[in-house]
């Protein structure tokens, strides 16, 4: 299995959990996919099953994989007591064969631009629609980019969020800086956790590829994709230049 260049940071459930933790729109939005289009559903890089773990309470088969044992080591203390369990898989999105297809798969909050080259995004997909039920859909979620943030002088420091340490000796502060790479199109991130200081006590990298509008739709057509609905925020808005996120709702093509 090949590494993720973001190992460092996705090796803390709980602190990863605790960053996250006011975003729920997507997971109303994902489920109300999953009552449309119906089970099995699979997430692709599921992470600690934030989404995943509501989709199994609202009565769903769902599989969740993720190529950091980590969070899926969290996820499955935090689903242990469910009756209806998540299944929970070590596996790389770019080279995965669960032997079933699926009337849902969905790559949510922002996970594909841990794929930054051509041939990786090609996998993936590639693996993707050999899961896919003939009738199925296929839905990917990610950022719109920002020049404004892309361009930001890479010596200053940006706040991300606060939230509190989770063995209670106080409040974390999370930070960033980043460089972006015109020519690769990766936003390199550092971040930086400080606590009671002025020098943090962590810090990791989070490369970002970028995926522009016209891009992402053309990256999933030439994979075989048929673009059904694209918007702009989980309410179903339309996409537009000032949307925040691109949401695409696809189907294989016939």
């Amino acid at each position: 299995m090949k590494k993720n260049d973001c190992d460092k940071l996705y090796s803390s459930g709980i602190h990863y959990d605790l960053i996250n933790s006011d975003i729920t729109d997507d997971i109303f939005f994902y489920s109300k996919q999953a009552w449309r289009f119906g089970s099995p559903v699979l997430e692709i890089a599921c992470g600690t099953g934030r989404i995943t773990i509501p989709m199994a309470k609202n009565g769903f088969d769902v599989t969740g994989i993720d190529i950091s044992q980590p969070m899926l080591d969290h996820a499955n203390k935090k689903s242990e007591s469910l009756e209806n369990k998540p299944v929970f898989l070590n596996k790389d999105c770019r080279d995965f064969d669960l032997k079933k297809q699926f009337n849902l798969i969905y790559f949510p909050f922002n996970s594909i631009t841990h794929l930054h080259n051509f041939i990786d995004i090609k996998n993936c997909f590639t693996c993707i629609k050999k899961h896919l039920a003939p009738d199925g859909r296929f839905i990917i979620s990610v950022f719109n980019p920002s020049l404004k943030v892309l361009i930001r002088p890479q010596t200053n420091l940006y706040t991300v969020t606060e939230y509190n340490h989770p063995d209670g000796t106080g409040k974390v502060t999370l930070k960033e800086s980043n460089e972006y790479d015109q020519a690769s199109q990766i936003n390199h991130i550092m971040w930086h956790f400080f606590k009671d200081s002025d020098s943090p006590v962590f810090s990791a990298p989070l490369n970002m590829r970028m995926f522009f509008p016209k891009e992402l739709d053309a990256l999933l057509t030439y994979n075989g994709f048929e673009i059904e609905n694209k918007y702009g925020s989980f309410d179903k808005s339309s996409f537009t230049s000032e949307s925040m996120n691109q949401i695409v709702v696809c189907k294989k093509k016939k």
